[in-house]
């Protein structure tokens, strides 16, 4: 048994050729803001049939089962023309599909995205003057079939896309946007890549890309980032996870990245508003997994890796 990829609420558990999709709580808790249920994620699986899907065998007791796959995932640090060629061919196709997937009201997403930020005490000046020009000035779009995930990390190079609990049906430049966000973990693309992404996806489809929606939705994919990561955040308090609890802290780096670099019609931002927590609760979360440790519930490599994640995100807090 060997555990593979995970997503922000399903992680994967490899047993010969079958690898088992667990939800992350398996108690029945609320998963991440707009992930699909394991039945309706399910559908999607069985509506797919195997295109740009794991081929899905049955489900048991909400964890879905597949056939294994030996691809490889591509790297955000690896890519070429020939491999962003892929990619746009990829996510074109996923577009295409037409797919049993449920449709939220751009406004109903904003207003629950700000009340878990809020509910958290992690609305931000930046976020919150962010989620107020999302309000008023949602696009005009026809709804397609979005993968809700797309990045690198979930792409094979054999064509599987992994990690489809956060489809839905939407305006086609946020999937774009999201995959040409700069902060994820494994790195990201230059400008020189990001348009040549885009021309491609626009020399497949034919259809332009709007500069101002696909603006529109950047600012939207780092909210939606933000409130992930808060839920995140939350689930590690209770989970004495130091991982978890890093990726929290994320929401600072958006705050300022907010702050920095976008101008949102009137309304200003000043990113000096932004204002770290204390590390006082990351040393706790590391010393309750240093009894993990001590325990036998935790390896040495895990706490290990954890706080390497830790000292990282201080020196870069430092460095910006």
């Amino acid at each position: 048994m060997t555990r593979l990829y995970g997503g922000a609420c399903r992680t994967h558990i490899k047993r010969g050729d079958t690898v088992a999709r667990y939800p992350r709580d398996m108690r029945g808790q609320a998963d991440m803001v707009d992930a699909l249920t394991p039945c309706q994620e399910f559908s999607v699986y069985t509506a797919l049939q195997g295109e740009h899907a794991p081929v899905v065998l049955y489900m048991d007791n909400r964890i879905i089962y597949f056939k294994y796959d030996n691809g490889n995932v591509f790297k955000y640090n690896e890519l070429d023309d020939i491999c962003l060629s892929y990619l746009s061919y990829y996510i074109q196709r996923i577009h295409s599909l037409q797919l049993p997937l449920p449709y939220t009201h751009t406004t109903r997403r904003l207003h629950t995205y700000k009340r878990v930020l809020k509910n958290a005490h992690m609305l931000y000046p930046p976020i919150a003057i962010a989620i107020d020009w999302l309000y008023h000035n949602i696009p005009n779009f026809t709804p397609v079939s979005l993968h809700g995930d797309y990045v690198c990390n979930n792409v094979f190079d054999t064509g599987l896309v992994l990690d489809w609990e956060f489809a839905h049906m939407g305006d086609f430049h946020e999937d774009l946007a999201w995959f040409l966000l700069d902060i994820w973990h494994c790195g990201s693309l230059d400008n020189t890549q990001q348009q040549y992404f885009l021309s491609e996806y626009t020399r497949r489809t034919q259809q332009p890309i709007y500069p101002d929606r696909l603006y529109y939705w950047t600012v939207f994919c780092y909210v939606r980032f933000a409130t992930i990561a808060t839920q995140q955040y939350k689930r590690s308090l209770s989970l004495g996870s130091l991982d978890l609890h890093i990726t929290g802290w994320r929401v600072h780096q958006i705050a300022h990245i907010l702050a920095s670099r976008y101008r949102m019609g009137g309304y200003t931002i000043d990113k000096n508003t932004v204002t770290y927590p204390t590390g006082t609760q990351a040393i706790t979360c590391f010393f309750k997994n240093l009894v993990r440790v001590l325990t036998g519930t935790l390896s040495a490599k895990n706490l290990l890796h954890s706080t390497k994640k830790a000292v990282s995100i201080y020196v870069y807090r430092k460095i910006y």
